[in-house]
């Protein structure tokens, strides 16, 4: 008795075939078990070179910072923060990209000033419920009220006109450092604004988190300064 005929909804899978030679190959080259090589074939590593740069990064292998558009105008105005001892504000986000760009960045810019002086940054990390997502500009009044005169965002802000058009208001400068997507209006006006995912920018990776974005910007400031020592 013949079986029912297969519906028309089922589907059936086409596995690709595994190029034995090529992940023998890498295998035997990393010392790898053909399994694992197997793994890093698929993901897009062909070759011994991009499997090794893959499993033992190195810093030498990174992007340079200055190739995001907007980064060298914000650490110049944050180096000019610190020579001057001017609070900064860092403006996170409540999830675990936007706290640990905000620690990310607050660590950096309190190893650049001078123990003698006081801590410089303040930060902000809203309240996921009362405060939702995104910058308000009424926190941007506030730190200005209270003596800031430089406020950075992370992990949020590509999208945050009025808080931007508040801070241009009040005289409070602006960094933005994102990796959402910007609208298609652009991003909002301030001294820099670092997004990779931005119109006409050059770097070449654009799928950086908030914290990586963060990172970057920490980078700069810690070879801007320690050129500027060298000299």
């Amino acid at each position: 008795m013949e079986g029912p005929t297969p519906s028309a909804h089922c589907k059936k899978w086409l596995l690709p075939s595994k190029p034995g030679r090529e992940i023998a190959g890498l295998a035997a080259s990393l010392g790898l078990s053909p399994a694992f090589a197997a793994i890093l074939w698929r993901i897009g590593l062909h070759t011994p070179e991009q499997a090794r740069s893959y499993l033992y990064p190195q810093t030498a292998d990174l992007h340079s910072p200055s190739l995001l558009l907007g980064m060298d105008r914000a650490v110049e105005r944050l180096l000019l923060a610190i020579q001057k001892q001017e609070p900064v504000l860092i403006y996170g986000d409540y999830d675990v990209d936007g706290t640990l760009a905000t620690v990310l960045l607050k660590t950096t810019i309190d190893r650049l000033t001078p123990s003698e002086h006081a801590p410089l940054v303040r930060y902000h990390i809203p309240h996921r419920i009362r405060e939702g997502y995104g910058m308000q500009s009424a926190v941007l009044a506030d730190a200005y009220a209270s003596g800031v005169r430089l406020a950075i965002s992370v992990d949020t802000g590509i999208r945050a006109f009025a808080a931007a058009e508040e801070a241009k208001r009040l005289g409070l400068d602006l960094i933005v450092t994102d990796h959402h997507l910007p609208e298609h209006a652009g991003v909002p006006e301030a001294v820099a604004g670092i997004n990779p995912n931005q119109r006409d920018c050059g770097y070449p990776f654009k799928e950086l988190c908030g914290a990586a974005v963060a990172y970057k910007l920490a980078e700069a400031l810690l070879r801007t300064a320690s050129e500027a020592v060298l000299d």
